[in-house]
């Protein structure tokens, strides 16, 4: 699946890695007829690979609830941007917000 992503990447903006086609609007390349089909030809069996991973990775969420819930959690200080009013995130007309986790 990482190499079909990386080649349609290449095939619209030019290099597998960093390309040049995230531009306004869409791409900078077009794509031609040919290598829209050789892509094509693939979809099916990528679609099916992602909905078996997605598929794995419920299971296990599902069956393992507890590690997940916890996994990567632990009290930290963080700030971020905040409302005043309510310490909602507001990327725009926000202030300082520190949050410190309780003692323990």
């Amino acid at each position: 699946m990482r190499k079909y992503g990386q080649e349609i990447i290449e095939a619209t903006a030019g290099k597998k890695v960093h390309g040049t086609g995230a531009i306004p609007g869409g791409i900078n390349r077009n794509l031609p007829i040919e290598r829209r089909d050789h892509f094509l030809a693939s979809v099916d069996q990528m679609i099916e690979w992602s909905l078996d991973a997605v598929k794995l990775a419920r299971n296990y969420t599902l069956e393992h609830e507890d590690l997940v819930a916890e996994f990567g959690s632990f009290p930290s200080n963080y700030m971020s941007l905040v409302r005043e009013s309510d310490g909602a995130l507001d990327l725009y007309h926000a202030t300082c917000g520190l949050s410190v986790p309780p003692e323990t």
